[in-house]
């Protein structure tokens, strides 16, 4: 790999069908690649599989942070696509975009099929993408191969920008140039820049420095998270159909983290760190107003108050930072929005998600959190099944242990008037009915009766 970039200063390094076989974290350390092509082991199912989904978003999030970018492979439909975009990949490939061609030069630009689906998805990415828009240093990127001179020209106009961004021959970004890396030839005399240039000494490769490369699509979230796993960089380079769209300066994000920290901070749960009703009820009101289908589950837990009353309140709080922790890990994906009602009550959005699919990934949470649950009980109490506790007139009775039900309210696609006072009662009602049903979930698609499960 250092024989290859010495002798051919643009080439970049890709590993194919990385996570099986020998494409693996070793080689991914050894040769320190451009860009991974994700085996599509990884890509089948990733809509429906919660596990795939979670390997995948850790995955992408690990190669941006070694300023890797990631292409999927083996797309095969609309869903599938969806899900890559969101956890971050860069670009895709597959039978859902186009047939397999011989040669790049038959690499079209923009497909419409993907126009579509970015048109039929309507979530939070397009605020996201008009705030990143907003504020992209769109200066003029160097060519790779661009010479000594030309190098310092644009410094030298830069008006104190601190790094400059550099693209391959199709356009794509592979770095930035900073000015202190050049320092030397900055300060030079015009004479010696000059014969240095003609010599062909300089190679403007020897003097990149790799930075984090995000598509104009990827959530900001994921980007801070990046950024803030490498020790933020220069400037993010931002593309959009592969091709350089501009930088977000270090400056830029900074603003950008500071105002959500505030408005995190005006309105979140001390304990969990989690949106709490004001946001809540905000992202409720945006999704009902919307044409797309979603799922809004309203989750309480279950015999709460006796085990707090028998093993105190911390071991109240850790019980809520478990039910906490699984939501997380199972609902890391951007469509999806996590909130913290208050005590031991919680909300979770999903967007693009039908019923079905929302009930099938609440039934795995629920059933990992009483698993979870049933860890703070003794060995005997866990085999019982049943709590001993006294109620307030000092008998003692038997109540289940710890766990959760659900209440999911379904949008269905299309356009709907539907208030946040509707929907809040239709929740309260379906949070009863699911204490008493057997899997604990309880589920109300708008114009279809509810159903218990």
């Amino acid at each position: 790999a250092r024989l290859l970039r010495q002798t051919i200063p643009s080439c970049q390094l890709v590993i194919d069908d990385f996570g099986t076989g020998q494409s693996g974290l070793l080689l991914l350390h050894e040769i320190r690649p451009e860009l991974i092509k994700l085996d599509r082991f990884f890509i089948s199912g990733v809509d429906t599989a919660q596990t795939k989904r979670v390997l995948l978003a850790a995955i992408v999030s690990l190669a941006h942070v070694l300023g890797i970018s990631v292409v999927a492979e083996g797309v095969e439909n609309e869903a599938e696509f969806l899900v890559c975009r969101e956890v971050g990949c860069d670009m895709a490939q597959g039978h859902f975009i186009a047939r397999p061609i011989d040669g790049a030069d038959m690499v079209a630009q923009r497909y419409d099929v993907v126009t579509r689906a970015n048109q039929r998805d309507r979530r939070a990415r397009g605020d996201d993408a008009r705030t990143i828009r907003s504020l992209l240093d769109t200066a003029a990127p160097l060519r790779a191969d661009a010479g000594l001179a030309e190098v310092l020209s644009v410094f030298r106009v830069s008006h104190g920008r601190a790094c400059v961004a550099v693209v391959d021959r199709q356009g794509a970004p592979v770095g930035v140039i900073e000015e202190a890396s050049i320092k030397r030839f900055v300060y030079a005399s015009d004479a010696a820049a000059g014969e240095r240039a003609e010599t062909g000494d300089f190679r403007l490769a020897d003097y990149l420095t790799r930075c984090m490369i995000a598509d104009i699509g990827t959530p900001i979230d994921t980007i801070l998270a990046g950024q803030a796993a490498r020790e933020w960089d220069p400037c993010v380079l931002i593309t959009e159909a592969g091709h350089h769209a501009g930088a977000l300066s270090r400056e830029a994000m900074l603003r950008i983290l500071n105002q959500r920290r505030l408005l995190a901070a005006q309105n979140q749960n001390p304990l969990t760190r989690l949106p709490g009703n004001i946001s809540i009820a905000d992202w409720i009101s945006e999704v009902s107003a919307g044409p797309d289908p979603a799922a809004l589950i309203y989750i309480d837990f279950d015999n709460f108050k006796a085990f707090n009353d028998a093993f105190g309140f911390r071991q109240g709080d850790r019980a809520i930072m478990l039910f906490v922790d699984q939501m997380r890990t199972q609902f890391a994906t951007a469509e999806c929005f996590l909130g913290h009602v208050g005590g031991d009550d919680f909300f979770i959005g999903l967007r693009g998600a039908d019923p079905g699919a929302a009930r099938a990934r609440v039934a795995e949470l629920l059933a990992g959190f009483a698993a979870g649950a049933s860890s703070f009980y003794p060995p005997d109490v866990r085999r019982r099944g049943m709590v001993e506790i006294a109620d307030r007139d000092g008998k003692h009775r038997l109540v289940p242990l710890l766990c959760a039900s659900a209440a999911i309210v379904a949008l269905p696609a299309g356009q709907r008037s539907v208030s946040l006072d509707e929907i809040s009662a239709e929740l309260a009602a379906l949070k009863h009915s699911a204490k008493l049903a057997p899997e604990k979930i309880s589920v109300l698609e708008l114009g279809a009766p509810a159903s218990a499960f």
